[in-house]
């Protein structure tokens, strides 16, 4: 884009490039390029095509009337230039005298030919021994030469009747963007002379030949004179950019803003902060376009459901009173950053996991509310990966962009197990988590691969992630249960928080494993009341525990693999009770447990084998 500033330095030895020992020290010519800049104007104008911003036009080369170029030779730091560069109207310049070094350049650009007056600035490090080019971008960040203004205000045709009628004082002010605060009080226009030039054509003219440069808020409030009281019926705003050096010319027209209530925001988007994502919360940057110019301040409506359509009753009410000082707690919402004033278009806000919002948003000023700005789908922000579009589901009845807010967790309890997935990362005995957003469809738990080769170490055999195991990789994960379960879970269909728990194919070199369904609890002398691994609680009551006082556990050693095991421990909450160390050939084993106190006891039998102990499930016996 030829005449936007920014520049590029393209050296004129065609063999620098091919060895760097080959380049004689005369080479020291290059030229400079100009095609691109990268401006505050230009990102704050950019950031929004609805929002009223006012600021200096684009700066063009035209715009410059003289560019310094410096340099310091980091090899030699005596070795130093600082010497006018030509750039003609098609951004191309030339520069001579440059020895092969390691350099370090600034590019100045000023719009005097006294150089007094700096407003671009960029820099750039090059090996002139190595490179055939430099790229600058040249900005005006970081300059603190002051701006000016010549703003012309207007107010539009459009409710002039109302104007005349009822206007009788205006403050025009300019805020700082961020915190509100006065930095000019510019006008008060008071006079019958004045004010007939914001609808007469010839608009009210400020100026201003010494600004800082940044972000501001112009604001005009408009109030009625009546009885000697001053009674606000309008307000205007948009945003305001000052350039270092340079000069805002630009003529404002204000809308119908007089005792007319604003019109609704629009564009709200939700966006997920992924890197602020953990098991409990994650940050939601919620955009949206600041159509009306005559709002007072936002007020933002989040609603959580328990269903596809039902809320829970739970209502937050954010506004420019509170937005600021809420914290995240039981509710699951916090504020984080952004504002919900005038002029703004973003907060960020602390959302929880497990949960389904959405938003309504509302401009406000003093003659009332607009209609609701409801969510619309949201792609990510600038196509940047870092923020993930949150738009839930179609809930039923619902139009399409009415989507929830949700992000929930599966976490997966590896019960001292290891997880290496695809890219390395090993998670050994702790809960690996995955979160994923609801869409009204079951979600898909994690299939760990098959392990291909259980004698690699090294996995090199292994051709798809990730892979669960126990101790060894002979000893694969099995299933997914849910606590207190132990049928396997594939999928969910849920937006809540879950957790599930690795069960594994737990064997030896001899593929040995111990068989819950070999322990068999009964109690008293009925064997129809056995209960066989399922981890069931047994209640005793009268007629069972009071005559008998024990539980027996039982072990069947008819078949594989309980006959493989030479010891058997028992425990009782948790304390050993008994070991078991017979022979082989022994078809079953019995121990007795009494229980003469009330209460609740849980009762656990392991096999050992290879001095590797394997618990059986627990089970609970309450004696009434």
């Amino acid at each position: 884009m030829a005449g936007i500033l920014a520049c590029e330095m393209l050296f004129s030895c065609s063999s620098a490039l091919e060895d760097s020992s080959a380049v004689s020290s005369d080479c020291k010519g290059f030229s400079i390029v100009i095609d691109n800049y990268n401006s505050t104007t230009q990102k704050s104008a950019s950031s929004n095509s609805s929002r009223l911003i006012i600021a200096p036009d684009t700066c063009e080369i035209s715009g410059v009337s003289k560019f310094i170029l410096e340099g310091l030779d980091s090899l030699n730091p005596l070795n130093q230039i600082s010497q006018v560069i030509a750039i003609d109207g098609s951004g191309v310049g030339t520069i001579e005298s440059v020895a092969p070094s390691f350099w370090h350049f600034t590019l100045h650009a000023y719009s005097d030919e006294e150089c007094t007056t700096e407003i671009l600035r960029g820099s750039a490090s090059v090996d002139t021994r190595q490179a055939a080019s430099v790229s600058f971008t040249l900005s005006s960040s970081g300059l603190t030469t002051p701006g000016s203004y010549d703003l012309t205000l207007k107010y539009t045709d459009t409710g002039a009747t109302a104007f005349d009628e009822m206007v009788g004082e205006i403050h025009v002010v300019i805020c700082d963007a961020v915190t509100l605060e006065t930095v000019q009080e510019i006008a008060v226009v008071s006079t019958a002379a004045n004010l007939t030039k914001f609808t007469d054509g010839t608009g009210y003219i400020i100026t201003d030949n010494e600004i800082a440069p940044g972000a501001y808020i112009l604001t005009a409030h408009f109030y009625q004179i009546a009885n000697s009281k001053a009674t606000k019926i309008g307000f205007f705003s948009a945003g305001f950019i000052v350039e270092p050096g340079r000069n805002t010319t630009q003529t404002v027209t204000i809308p119908h803003i007089i005792a007319v209530k604003p019109e609704a925001p629009e564009n709200l988007k939700a966006y997920r902060d992924d890197s602020t994502l953990n098991a409990d919360s994650y940050n939601a940057v919620i955009r949206w376009d600041d159509v009306p110019n005559n709002e007072e301040y936002f007020q933002l409506v989040i609603r959580e459901f328990d269903s596809a359509s039902a809320t829970t009753g739970v209502r937050t009410v954010l506004d420019y009173s509170n937005y600021a000082s809420k914290s995240f707690a039981a509710d699951g919402i916090g504020y984080v950053g952004g504002s919900l004033v005038y002029n703004s278009e973003e907060i960020v806000l602390k959302l929880a996991t497990g949960k389904l919002y959405d938003f309504e948003l509302y401009a406000i000023n003093t003659y009332g509310n607009s209609v609701a700005c409801v969510r619309s789908a949201s792609g990510n922000i600038d196509s940047d990966p870092t923020y993930g579009a949150m738009t839930g589901f179609d809930a039923p009845g619902d139009s399409a962009p009415y989507k929830r807010v949700n992000t929930f967790t599966i976490s997966y309890s590896l019960e001292n197990g290891r997880l290496i997935t695809e890219r390395g990362t090993a998670y050994s005995g702790q809960n690996f988590i995955e979160y994923k957003v609801y869409k009204g469809s079951d979600t898909a738990l994690m299939i760990p691969a098959t392990i291909v080769d259980p004698s690699d170490s090294t996995y090199s055999s292994q051709t798809e992630w990730p892979v669960c195991y126990y101790g060894n990789l002979s000893q694969g994960w099995e299933k997914w249960v849910a606590s207190g379960s132990d049928t396997a879970v594939t999928s969910v269909s849920t937006f809540t928080n879950r957790t599930f728990y690795a069960v594994y194919d737990i064997q030896t070199a001899s593929s040995v494993y111990f068989d819950n369904d070999a322990v068999h609890v009964t109690y008293g002398s009925t064997a129809a009341d056995s209960v066989y691994g399922s981890g069931n609680d047994v209640v005793l009551s009268s007629g069972d525990s009071v005559t008998t006082g024990y539980v027996t556990i039982t072990i069947d050693r008819g078949s594989e693999p309980s006959s493989v095991f030479p010891r058997f421990d028992f425990y009782v909450n948790g304390i050993a009770q008994s070991t078991y160390t017979g022979g082989a050939g022994t078809s079953s084993i019995s121990y007795t447990i009494p229980l003469f106190l009330k209460g609740s006891f849980t009762l656990q039998v392991s096999g050992t084998y290879n001095e590797q102990y394997f618990y059986s499930d627990e089970f609970v016996i309450k004696v009434n």
